[in-house]
């Protein structure tokens, strides 16, 4: 893989910005993360690891799961939009 590449993760479970800026913040505490724009129109969390440490969506989807979010790879059934 290649650590310098974006990761884009659906978030299920985000209904307002107050979701997004939980969502960001759940994913900014990640040393691993250098920056990341969450988007509530797009159901997506767009993620720049850095690049001597990267990060990895199972890292993340636990966070999220563990706040109440569900990461698209884990999702079962429809989008809640």
């Amino acid at each position: 893989m290649n650590i310098n590449m974006n990761i884009n993760l659906p978030v299920f479970g985000m209904k307002c910005q107050k979701c997004v800026a939980k969502v960001t913040g759940i994913i900014e505490a990640f040393l691993q993360v250098a920056e990341v724009l969450v988007s509530l129109d797009a159901v997506e969390a767009t993620i720049q690891p850095v690049s001597e440490s990267p990060v990895t969506v199972a890292m993340i989807s636990a966070a999220l799961l563990a706040a109440g979010f569900d990461p698209a790879f884990n999702h079962q059934g429809d989008p809640c939009w």
